[in-house]
């Protein structure tokens, strides 16, 4: 699946902030390889970069002010993504890009691994499927493909649904019990 890459319709703020993080990702990849010598770094590349969300439509700015720039970042390797040291300095720098006014937008920053992402739009999850079918590419390695995303019916997307409730309210649930915990003992 190729993704389309027209941004014609983005402010200038919104294209040189996007030209702005996008090298500040690059460039902290170069920096997370460089002088490692397992095989992962070696041969570590960025496959896709994706803008997502909010800035993907055409749309009046004068809606988007403020708005995050949402970048998911697509590696070759699954520990090159699921390390977060890995990517701390990237994201630390990008905030200090938006904390002294050189980014006027906010970037969040995800990482996945192409099998990772394939995975997840085979088995239809609807966080990725908006991804592949609304997100823009900004950057596509050669010879990379998304594969094809499936589309829940109605009853498997109310199951997933439930399922991701359960599993994040169990996790709230434990959270405020600790929090209480700890502020009894102040």
């Amino acid at each position: 699946m190729m993704l389309p890459t027209d941004i014609s319709h983005l402010s200038s703020i919104v294209l040189h902030d996007l030209r702005r993080a996008t090298a500040i990702v690059f460039e902290g990849f170069a920096e997370l390889v460089a002088g490692k010598t397992a095989k992962r770094y070696r041969t570590g590349h960025i496959d896709k970069l994706i803008l997502h969300g909010d800035h993907v439509a055409p749309a009046p700015d004068a809606g988007l002010v403020g708005a995050v720039i949402r970048l998911m970042a697509i590696v070759n390797d699954p520990k090159l993504a699921s390390c977060r040291s890995n990517w701390a300095m990237v994201h630390d720098r990008l905030r200090q890009e938006t904390t002294f006014g050189k980014i006027a937008h906010p970037v969040n920053l995800t990482v996945h691994s192409l099998q990772e992402v394939n995975s997840a739009l085979v088995d239809g999850v609807p966080h990725f499927v908006t991804v592949a079918t609304n997100g823009i590419a900004l950057y596509e390695a050669d010879g990379t493909r998304l594969s094809s995303p499936r589309r829940l019916s109605p009853l498997e997307h109310r199951a997933r649904g439930l399922a991701e409730f359960e599993r994040w309210h169990g996790r709230a649930i434990d959270f405020l019990a600790g929090a209480e915990f700890y502020h009894d003992r102040g």
